[in-house]
């Protein structure tokens, strides 16, 4: 009979292993001490985000424009189906993430500059800021005060509201770096943390 207990107590376990295991190996490299570790394996287990072809997730290199329109469009649950063509210069029906960008134009949260969508160009810290306020709709606001983002500032509202939603505590004490790249790891701490208060 403890035999049996036994083979059933392993059995029950096995899964568990088997899934902790497969989140610390599911990129080349992030492991679990890593800083981003849990917001990047709570993304990719909703499907939010994936890796690349050779098993890496890059966290450091900066996001472009386009994967992070999929990754909202992907958290946000938003068809990207009969979309009309936002004729941006630099993109086409066809094009790798066309659907994506026409999705979020089409609902007001990256509606491009001067008629281009800039696909490839890598998003900054500003331009994330105002692309998550308005893809979660959040108004709380306070003022944050960062140092290096005056009131004039074009995204000053945006870059506060995020801070007073605890998206973001800047990159160090009073200093938010508006326009430095954002990276991939960064990016899906700030997705993490807008989907779920237990990463704030």
């Amino acid at each position: 009979m403890k035999v049996i207990y036994l083979f059933l107590a392993i059995i029950l376990i096995l899964p568990v292993f088997s899934s902790s295991v497969h989140a610390r190996e599911k990129y080349s490299d992030i492991n679990s001490s890593h800083w981003a570790f849990a917001e990047i394996n709570y993304l990719s287990a909703k499907g939010i985000i994936n890796g690349h072809s050779d098993g890496s997730f890059k966290p450091n290199k900066s996001i472009n424009r386009i994967d992070a329109a999929k990754m909202i469009a992907l958290a946000l649950d938003l068809t990207i189906k009969n979309r009309p063509n936002p004729n941006f210069s630099d993109m086409k029906p066809g094009d790798y993430g066309y659907e994506y960008a026409a999705t979020l134009s089409d609902e007001g949260i990256m509606t491009g500059r001067r008629g281009e969508f800039k696909p490839h160009e890598p998003l900054t810290r500003a331009e994330m800021a105002k692309i998550i306020t308005i893809a979660f709709k959040l108004t709380f606001y306070h003022d944050a005060k960062f140092k290096d983002v005056p009131n004039d500032y074009w995204a000053f509202d945006y870059i506060n509201i995020l801070a007073a939603n605890d998206i973001t505590l800047g990159k160090e004490r009073n200093i938010f770096a508006p326009n430095d790249f954002t990276t991939r790891a960064e990016f899906s701490v700030f997705m993490a943390r807008a989907l779920d208060d237990n990463f704030k």
